[in-house]
């Protein structure tokens, strides 16, 4: 839908894609994979900030999760929560310790660390559709390994932006520039990140005309301001662009 931010999260964990489930079924014969759930560890720090942007999350009040995908996973959309969140402790952290999941250690899964208050609702997916306080990483690769090596860590986690009221009523806002000679630059608030909304285009306004384009946005811009961006070729001739869900 367009224009309207009512979501049916709750319903996200039921819309699995078949060859996913047959592949977590699969990989349980298998020595299953772990990793260590935190946002603070040997080589890096990715603290996340409260609505200001200035102050960290502390204490029981913060929850994060871990969402995970098999190999390859570019859609947001197609990860699924683990359900089994830890709180934040201090100075923006949480440490949840070692978490184990459905595949094979050496397997490099996709995943993506969800925020929320527990205040706003009991899930992040609850939370979004309550416009509670939410905000969620970029997707990150990770390699799981397996005993008695060290788990694998979230080396490399960035979050779009501190946490936010995301409004129900209302999309976030299209900023269109010029990227050169030859592209545009789409751009738009990272609080809306990743497979939420997709940048659909039509020649002619019909309708019926509105194809969505396959391009995945990156990130761009400093910390507490970073925008999800894409890049595309000038089109010949008129053309319209819209952000859709």
């Amino acid at each position: 839908m367009y224009g309207e931010a009512q979501r049916n999260w709750p319903m996200k964990t039921s819309r699995l894609p078949v060859n996913f489930a047959l592949m977590l079924l699969s990989y349980t014969a298998f020595a299953q994979g772990q990793l260590y759930f935190s946002n603070f560890g040997a080589g890096f720090a990715t603290p996340v900030y409260d609505t200001d942007g200035t102050t960290k999350l502390a204490g029981a009040a913060f929850a994060a999760d871990l969402y995970f995908g098999p190999p390859g996973t570019t859609d947001s959309m197609q990860l699924i929560p683990l359900g089994q969140p830890a709180n934040f402790a201090a100075a923006g952290y949480f440490i949840g310790g070692t978490r184990t999941l459905p595949f094979p250690a050496g397997t490099t899964i996709t995943t993506q660390v969800r925020v929320w208050a527990w205040a706003d609702d009991n899930s992040w997916e609850a939370a979004v559709s309550a416009s509670g306080r939410t905000v969620e990483s970029f997707m990150l690769p990770v390699t799981l390994t397996s005993p008695p090596t060290t788990p694998a860590t979230l080396i490399g986690l960035r979050f779009g932006a501190q946490l936010q009221f995301i409004p129900t009523s209302s999309p976030p806002t299209l900023v269109i520039h010029s990227g050169g000679a030859d592209t545009l630059s789409f751009s738009w608030p990272s609080g809306f990140w990743a497979g939420e909304y997709r940048l659909q285009r039509n020649p002619d306004f019909n309708p019926t005309n509105w194809t969505t384009l396959p391009d995945r946005p990156v990130p761009i811009g400093q910390t507490n301001d970073i925008h999800c961006r894409i890049l595309l070729p000038r089109p010949e001739g008129v053309m319209f662009y819209r952000l859709a869900r």
